[in-house]
């Protein structure tokens, strides 16, 4: 292992080196009589097993305790098998609309796995589309008519369930900032369904973004999980796999004019100095000015995260995201962020605030109130508060370099 990642413990780099193997054929380094459980664990918090099992195969039974390799074996077979279900539930979504005449896009799923080496052993969540304005009530009449579940209803999106898997019917891209730049992003996207192309599997279809529509919805996603919970390893692997597969020619003569005009160029930036630096990555001509301290910093900050914040206590989780929110949504005051976690706690607490905003005064009383019992009882520290702030602007500092939104000069 070189010795800018000897920063991480043998655990972390144990990951990484697993990671970028997997991906990029890179040389795997284990440092010697690492924990190969806790190497499990973290792969596990980060959605990788499917991603470095060969790997392990390859170490074989002399370096991995057996009970180690039989969970590792499961888990990966487990995900194996929810992969290949999510991809037939794509081909799926496709006769469904577009046998009714309702054209659409896929967004990630299968679109990210695609760049993989396989697309087979990326892990898969929500079965996620893209329809027109227009289709959009029409498409959502139509899922419920095929006995879809409605779950949850939001302004751009409606989540379903069916059979166990979710799926979000979008009228519009999620993640970009309802400011003056809006109207830049609106018209970026116009033509998304229209350059949609082909996907097959055998005799199966669906339809996926075009490459560089693809870049911004993997950058866009990246943003909003970002106001939410953090980024996982995972997000950062769906990037590196995509610029692998691209030349330099498409980034610095296709998305760097677009993306500087999003201001989502110093984003793309760092992502990619942070895939080349820990996952393997190649040297690309357009990038490679990050100060590789703050890659550290950042790297540290997803790793000691896990994906979509899980190994993070839900109050630490909710700091975090706010932090963030600051950073994306112009946010600055502490008053407005501060609102914004007690209203995220208070719907943490009580579900169904969601969806009747009325609740939220009682729900705000209610989690200030068990805050103030848990200091006086001695449950919870003022120590703890004061290291949870201390967190939250450290992770807010570090995500003030991305300058999200920042619209640059060509």
């Amino acid at each position: 292992m070189d010795g800018k990642k000897s920063f991480f413990n043998d655990v972390y780099q144990a990951v990484l080196s697993l990671t970028s193997a997997a991906l990029f054929d890179s040389p795997l380094s284990i440092p010697e009589n690492t924990d190969m459980r806790a190497v499990f664990n973290e792969v596990k918090s980060q959605q990788n097993a499917s991603l470095t099992y060969p790997l392990i195969c390859s170490l074989g039974s002399a370096n991995i305790p057996p009970d180690v390799m039989k969970e590792w074996d499961s888990l990966r077979s487990m995900y194996i098998r929810n992969s290949v279900l999510n991809i037939s539930e794509h081909f799926r979504v496709h006769k469904l609309l577009r046998g009714n005449n309702i054209p659409y896009v896929i967004l990630k799923g299968i679109a990210s796995g695609l760049y993989y080496p396989d697309y087979i052993v990326r892990a898969c969540g929500d079965v996620d589309f893209l329809v027109k304005k227009d289709d959009y009530e029409r498409a959502a009449a139509l899922l419920e008519a095929e006995g879809f579940h409605l779950v949850l209803e939001h302004d751009k999106h409606k989540e379903y369930s069916n059979g166990g898997i979710p799926y979000e019917l979008h009228c519009d891209i999620v993640g970009v900032p309802d400011t003056d730049i809006k109207g830049v992003f609106d018209q970026f996207f116009s033509d998304i369904i229209e350059k949609a192309s082909e996907f097959k599997h055998g005799d199966s279809v669906c339809m996926i973004p075009s490459d560089i529509h693809h870049a911004v919805i993997l950058l866009l996603h990246k943003a909003e999980h970002l106001r939410r919970d953090g980024i996982g390893l995972r997000h950062l692997c769906d990037w590196a796999a995509f610029v692998s597969s691209m030349s330099d020619d498409f980034f610095i003569e296709e998305l760097q004019p677009c993306l500087k005009e999003m201001g989502l160029w110093q984003f793309a930036l760092i992502m990619t100095d942070l895939c080349t630096e820990y996952l393997g990555l190649r040297k690309c001509q357009w990038a490679g000015r990050t100060d590789p301290e703050y890659l550290y910093r950042v790297m540290n900050d997803i790793l000691s995260s896990g994906e979509f914040g899980n190994k993070n206590a839900a109050a630490e989780t909710i700091a975090r995201r706010h932090a963030s929110h600051g950073v994306i949504h112009g946010e600055k005051g502490f008053v407005r962020v501060f609102f914004n976690m007690m209203s995220d706690s208070a719907k943490a607490a009580f579900p169904i605030a969601e969806r009747l905003p009325v609740l939220l005064p009682a729900a705000y009383l209610y989690v200030s109130l068990r805050h103030v019992i848990r200091l006086v009882t001695g449950r919870r520290s003022l120590s703890g508060t004061a290291n949870l702030l201390r967190e939250s602007g450290e992770h807010r500092a570090i995500f003030d370099e991305w300058r999200l939104f920042e619209k640059e000069s060509q």
